[in-house]
């Protein structure tokens, strides 16, 4: 099949969409289709320097934090992401510039003879993920650049972008928790272990704070593989936290890098966190690679980094309206305890929705300590496909029910939501998936209330 432009490329790419996601993800064939495909396409991940990022909560934040920091130091730096929220062109970056749409197709048409060499090994066709993240890695080497920072899909262990075997690679460990347990299993210590399985022997991986039991986990993983890990926490790396709401402030200390009252144009205590995860990368790599880390380049990138979804603030015809990707029970939890720090006392009107097999339960307890009245609301495309993916909105109220939160409204209609929740008198937050926030994105750009 010829692809011809973007809108045929999506549509290509979105055909492959796993019928059956858990299993297209529970076992190694994923990851052997993916390194097949990629040895025919000469290894392109072997031959860049890479910084690779799991965890439950903070992957994309740190992702983005570590690449426009490598940037903003003068480093050509690739950046994979996932999920995207407008359209897939987000998943694939050098130097914050999204793969062109011609480059995109371009790399299709020349994909497609291998694809079907792959699709013919009995591993299963290569999914949509697994595709964008072997044209990351194409797109990465092709454009010679000299850091490609890979956020991780699921887990580690059988995750796309766990084909990366070279030594020198730097793994960063964000927090830890329960997500996707279907995949990765129902404990702490298993959830841990498939992302930590993303080490390679000598591989340097950095951490931060982490639960006991994942900790342990962790230097389990990392003594079995001969790898070193470093994991940084509060008391020895940053301190002094101060969150406003356009900015949060900070200490950072790692080895030899000390920065006072560091301020990031991204607000919550947990991207403090994220962030100085990325600076103690930076400081390795400096150390590492041998070079030096100049801290205006450094303040002033920080002081303007937008990182979209993540506790983004906007104003709409002068009301605020805050959009989060939060979509388990630990980002849900971080999300509105740093709400509480910023606009203390306060009530918030919530749109909600949530996708299937997540902890629906625990992440509503959190929001109702700060709710006011909460929009429950559908997504047109998941209503489409054979198996639902999101919760059914009147099972979510049903739950707020028995948590005594009474001031829930059923609107499946996502604009006609949006419409009725503009309309409340406090500051309304839109979360529960960044699936979401790229349906809703449409209607903010346009609206008129």
């Amino acid at each position: 099949m010829q692809i011809d432009n973007f809108d045929q490329a999506i549509k290509f790419i979105r055909q492959r969409l796993p019928a059956n996601f858990a299993k297209a993800y529970e076992n190694e064939a994923g990851l052997r289709r993916m390194k097949y495909f990629l040895n025919l396409l000469g290894n392109p991940q072997e031959k860049i320097r890479i910084v690779h990022i799991v965890g439950t909560s903070g992957k994309g934040s740190t992702a983005y934090f570590v690449s426009n920091l490598l940037t903003s130091l003068g480093y050509k730096t690739g950046l994979q992401i996932s999920p995207h929220i407008i359209n897939e062109r987000e998943q694939i970056s050098i130097d914050r510039k999204m793969i062109s749409e011609k480059q995109f197709c371009e790399y299709l048409n020349y994909f497609q003879p291998m694809l079907a060499s792959t699709d013919k090994q009995k591993l299963g066709r290569l999914t949509n993920f697994e595709i964008i993240t072997a044209m990351a890695m194409y797109h990465f080497y092709k454009n010679k650049v000299d850091y490609a920072v890979i956020e991780a899909g699921v887990g580690g262990l059988n995750d796309a972008t766990n084909c990366i075997s070279n030594a020198n690679k730097l793994n960063l460990i964000t927090k830890i928790g329960r997500d996707h347990m279907n995949l990765l299993g129902n404990t702490l210590q298993k959830i841990a272990t498939h992302k930590a399985m993303i080490m390679q022997k000598g591989n340097m991986t950095i951490s931060t704070n982490q639960k006991l039991a994942v900790k342990d986990t962790i230097m389990r993983v990392a003594k079995e593989k001969e790898c070193k890990v470093i994991f940084i926490n509060q008391r020895n790396n940053y301190s002094r936290i101060k969150c406003a709401e356009t900015y949060t402030e900070f200490d950072f200390k790692f080895e030899n890098q000390n920065f006072l009252k560091l301020r990031i144009n991204a607000t919550g205590e947990f991207q403090a966190e994220n962030c100085c995860l990325a600076l103690s990368a930076i400081a390795f790599l400096s150390k590492h690679d041998q070079f030096n880390i100049d801290e205006v380049k450094i303040r002033n990138y920080l002081a303007k980094i937008h990182i979209p979804g993540r506790l983004e603030i906007i104003n709409l015809l002068n009301k605020k309206i805050i959009l989060d990707g939060a979509h388990n029970s630990q980002k849900m939890k971080a999300l509105i305890t740093s709400l509480k720090k910023i606009f203390p006392n306060k009530k918030f009107d919530f749109l909600l929705a949530i996708r299937s097999k997540k902890e629906h339960l625990k992440i509503i307890k959190h929001i109702v300590q700060i709710a006011n009245k909460i929009w429950l609301t559908d997504l047109p495309d998941a209503k489409k496909r054979k198996t639902r993916i999101f919760v059914e909105p009147k099972k979510l109220e049903n739950l707020f029910h028995k948590l005594d939160f009474s001031q829930t409204k059923i609107i499946e209609e996502l604009s006609e939501a949006l419409r009725k929740a503009l309309k409340g008198k406090e500051i309304l937050v839109i979360t529960g998936s960044l699936y979401l926030l790229g349906q809703i994105h449409s209607h903010l750009k346009n609206y008129k209330l």
